[in-house]
């Protein structure tokens, strides 16, 4: 058969084919400027595509076919031992490679986990600010000192951290959204300017239920 339908039938290209004519892997007839590849070049194409697949190096593959070739089909009990011995030093090389890899693959882990930490390490942690849970109990109303109700909450951690807050009495109304008290309309922005929420009770109980970074930062604002 001719090379392109040699390639098909091995699944092989015809580049491929021709390196292996060079390197006398496969030993095809030739007419003219044609080869002509019979069962013996397929065999010895499936025994190379084998070898390879085991680790064998072309070169290898190449003192393999010679020695095959060389010592025929009735082989002796001494060439059988020559391949076998080709056979096993390859496995040695193979495992000993497999170990080193092993090696490697757990180095590489450890790599991995040391960067991942330092990577997460150079991000600041980021503290969410919203209004203590507890405090809650605790304030009261700016206009008539009742104390507060609230709505509509996302609390996360204990802090509130979205709802609305309103009086039943006086229908004083304000909203926190990302911990953060907005949302006034003018009359109570004008009350709250003038007459800041109270705290109803001890203003160290207050202080001890609210985290120290949130009335700081209250403060600030302020």
């Amino acid at each position: 058969m001719r090379i392109g339908e040699f390639s098909k039938k091995h699944s092989v290209t015809k580049d491929t084919i021709r390196h292996y004519i060079n390197l006398e892997l496969i030993i095809p007839k030739k007419n003219g400027s044609h080869f002509f590849f019979d069962n013996k070049c397929s065999d010895d194409l499936i025994e190379v595509i084998q070898l390879k697949n085991l680790g064998f190096s072309l070169k290898e593959i190449q003192k393999l076919l010679i020695f095959n070739r060389l010592s025929g089909i009735n082989k002796t009990e001494e060439d059988k031992c020559y391949i076998l011995d080709i056979l096993n030093d390859k496995y040695k090389e193979l495992v000993d490679r497999l170990d080193h890899l092993k090696i490697s693959v757990t180095k590489l882990e450890d790599y991995i986990i040391k960067n991942n930490s330092n990577h997460t390490d150079d991000y600041p942690k980021i503290h969410k600010l919203g209004l203590p849970l507890q405090s809650l109990d605790i304030l009261s109303c700016p206009v008539c000192g009742e104390s507060l109700n609230f709505s509509d909450g996302l609390i996360e951690n204990n802090l509130i951290m979205k709802s609305r807050i309103f009086c039943k009495k006086c229908s004083f109304t304000c909203f926190i959204e990302d911990g953060i008290l907005i949302n006034l309309s003018n009359e109570d922005k004008n009350i709250a300017q003038s007459k800041p929420m109270s705290i109803r009770g001890n203003l160290g109980e207050y202080t001890d239920k609210t985290p120290s970074k949130f009335i700081n930062f209250m403060y600030n604002v302020c």
